[in-house]
């Protein structure tokens, strides 16, 4: 039921973003700080990348490519003992040089570190001398703070060729990463550090290779889950064989799925198995196009075309846990021999010109980067507001957003699945229900999340995002579940239901007519009430054993759930548009008023409701309807007008009210204003799609919102 969930993690992970958080420090380059902030970082956006050779060839060329492509960031690995040759005696040149070619073309760049100098190692492998290693990463992120965005630490630890002559082990690799890993970011707090990226192997000759996912789990297993502590981010590297990134490897036979690119799942579930909160990196991504010693089965030009791009597509619609994805690689095949096996992965021919794959991801990258420019909101100048980051999701997106106890944001979406989200905007997980997801989910006190879908399913979701029990009640709900204390409420096509949190049915009442999502609010006498209208005109109230206590009719269908007052009242919308207000002990009506223009009175005829979301009732008893004829209404305790406001579109979510007293309202054209107590536009914001849902305000200013066009937006305050 579900797709690659995330755990919880080990600490609350706002993401950097493109300014550092203000408890992030600050590159001296004033780029991006994306490895600041609490652990483990958090990056909201995939980046992409590709593997390049910089150092002794056309850096410029080569780096005009990379560009041209779209890609973001460079990949170059670096040899030690190129650098440091002799203890102390450093040549840094051809890596400056590399460094700032890539800044000013504008491309974040990753050294990955390799090669032991032989007086620091008996072969040119991990280091003996870890101490040794450490100083120099410290030297080197020191030298180029500011100026390179991540660092790994080895590569491919598991093959012999990547260690000296024979396959590293764990606890060597482990000892090697926790010299390295403190003294990166003592140096430069703001770079990423990745680990090494193992490679996918099913070698049974553990003189060449030891298995990644055997390695993997020993990793996790030493010095107290030290492996959890000392790396920002987890790379990995998929199976190169020569099939489609969706393929799956034959049935009963695991040991296969090292030549699969779906070969990530298998690392991601020991992820999951020792609660790793981080996300990962593909760091190495590609397909072979012709054979060479050491290289996997090849495919055509045609295929690593459609293979590279169907694989980054998949890493950004099934993978929310990937923070990045680099093509292997860029240039390898005009720098070595045709027979070299790094030359076959190229996306570049040995004469410069590209290969299938390299127009291919240009098209993919551009495709990207409008879309992206597409979905930035513009905020009025007036706006005390500016854009902190937004996250993509399948499908559109009705559901007011939900923030848990951890910060985390929950999201729903019309092809049926619930969206995790860090307080930074990473993807911790994503769960598939059974139908689709229009109305926020419950939390307990627990953790325990609990959903209703469109086919009338109930699901009970761990913090984690596994699924813990599912049930079909055999009719389609309406509105969130109410949860209170031990039990769960939720409306139906006929009525009413109380559950216990394992979901066995306590009692049923049926209200002759589908109910309107229910609204639990605390009877005169102290007692609370389980209160809902129907389609047929009724507004019933039950106490939490089932029984009646009073019934009024309306005689307009009521869609949308109660809200109750500050005297004593239960405000009710119908579907004519005219507010309700009720007597909360007896259910009599204290007045009423029509709030929807009459022109939109298509709207009923064609089945809906001019009103379709309940009133925002304000501290001080003022109360805001929103309408489908664009008005914003507000009225007093009594239900005497104070004015409207017409905002030019469709309403069709409760407003908002955020501090200083201005309403927020999302609108069907993509607006989200901000109103005064007055009724003044004060400053409006323009997102990628409609808004249906009620915007969010967080205790620290933030405002959360989503779009029908598929996105969550959280959009910062600079008052605080």
């Amino acid at each position: 039921a579900t797709t690659a969930p995330e755990p919880s993690p080990l600490s609350s992970s706002p993401a950097s973003q493109a300014a550092a958080s203000p408890s992030s420090p600050a590159p001296e380059s004033g780029g991006p700080c994306l490895g600041g902030g609490p652990f483990p970082p958090i990056l909201s956006e995939l980046q992409y990348g590709v593997n390049a050779f910089l150092l002794g060839t056309n850096a410029t060329r080569v780096l005009d490519l990379a560009a041209n492509a779209e890609f973001g960031w460079i990949r170059q690995q670096i040899h030690w003992r190129d650098v440091e040759g002799r203890p102390g005696q450093f040549v840094w040149a051809p890596v400056d040089d590399a460094v700032t070619k890539a800044q000013a073309h504008h491309m974040a760049l990753m050294l990955s570190v390799v090669r032991s100098p032989d007086w620091a190692a008996p072969t040119d492998g991990l280091p003996a001398d870890t101490g040794a290693f450490a100083t120099f990463m410290s030297k080197l992120a020191t030298r180029y703070r500011g100026r390179v965005a991540a660092y790994q630490v080895w590569n491919e630890p598991n093959l012999a060729v990547e260690n000296g002559g024979t396959p590293a082990a764990p606890a060597a690799y482990l000892a090697t990463l926790e010299a390295a890993y403190p003294a990166l970011k003592a140096a430069d707090p703001c770079a990423l550090v990745l680990s090494a990226g193992l490679a996918a192997t099913s070698s049974g000759d553990q003189a060449l290779a030891v298995n990644d996912l055997d390695f993997l789990d020993q990793l996790y297993q030493l010095d107290g889950g030290a492996f959890l502590r000392n790396a920002d981010i987890v790379d990995i590297h998929p199976g190169g064989g020569p099939y489609d990134p969706g393929d799956s490897w034959p049935a009963g036979q695991p040991a296969e799925s090292a030549h699969y690119f779906r070969h990530i799942e298998r690392v991601r579930a020991i992820m999951q198995h020792y609660h790793d909160p981080r996300q990962a990196w593909l760091s190495e991504l590609g397909w072979a196009v012709s054979a060479a010693p050491g290289a996997p089965t090849p495919v055509s030009p045609q295929q690593q075309a459609d293979f590279l791009v169907t694989a980054l597509r998949r890493v950004r619609q099934e993978y929310g846990w990937i923070a990045g994805a680099m093509v292997w690689n860029l240039n390898f095949s005009v720098l070595g021999s045709l027979d070299d096996e790094k030359s076959t992965f190229g996306i570049l021919n040995h004469d410069w010109s590209p290969r299938p794959a390299y127009m291919a991801l240009q098209n993919y990258l551009h495709a990207q980067a409008r879309e992206a420019s597409r979905v930035q909101p513009v905020i009025d100048a007036s706006a005390p507001y500016s854009p902190a980051w937004s996250a993509a999701v399948t499908g559109k997106s009705h559901t007011d957003p939900l923030r848990g106890p951890d910060g985390a944001l929950y999201v729903g979406t019309d092809p049926g699945y619930l969206y995790a989200f860090s307080p930074g905007g990473g993807l911790r997980w994503r769960f598939t229900a059974p139908g689709g997801v229009r109305s926020a989910p419950a939390i307990g006190a627990d953790g325990t999340i609990y959903l209703a879908d469109d086919s009338g399913a109930l699901s009970a979701i761990s913090p984690d995002g596994a699924l813990i029990w599912q049930r079909d009640l055999g009719l389609a709900t309406h509105g969130a579940p109410l949860l209170r204390a031990d039990a769960l409420y939720l409306s139906t096509d006929t009525g009413l239901l109380r559950l216990s949190l394992g979901g066995t049915l306590i009692w049923q009442r049926d209200l002759g007519a589908a109910a309107a999502p229910p609204a639990l609010v605390v009877g005169t006498s102290g007692g609370p009430l389980l209160v809902a209208g129907t389609a047929a005109g009724l507004v019933v109230a039950v106490d939490l054993d089932g029984q009646e206590i009073w019934r009024a009719s309306l005689g307009a269908p009521v869609a949308v759930a109660v809200a109750a007052d500050r005297a004593g009242g239960l405000l009710v919308g119908d579907a004519t548009g005219t507010l309700h207000c009720l007597d909360l002990r007896t259910g009599a009506l204290r007045w009423q008023r029509p709030v929807v223009h009459e022109v939109a009175a298509l709207i009923v005829a064609h089945g809906g409701a001019l009103i379709a979301a309940p009133p925002l009732v304000a501290a001080d008893g003022t109360i805001y309807q929103g309408g489908r004829d664009g008005s914003l209404t507000a009225l007093g305790s009594d239900g005497g007008l104070r004015w409207r406001y017409e905002t030019g579109s469709d309403i069709t979510a409760t407003p908002a009210q955020i501090t200083g007293g201005t309403i927020l309202v999302g609108l069907l054209d993509w607006r989200v204003l901000g109103v005064s107590p007055e009724g003044r536009l004060d400053w409006a914001i323009r997102l990628n799609g409609s808004v249906r849902s009620t915007p969010l305000h967080a205790a620290d200013g933030t405002l959360y919102i989503t779009t029908v066009g598929g996105r969550l937006y959280a959009i910062k305050s600079q008052s605080v």
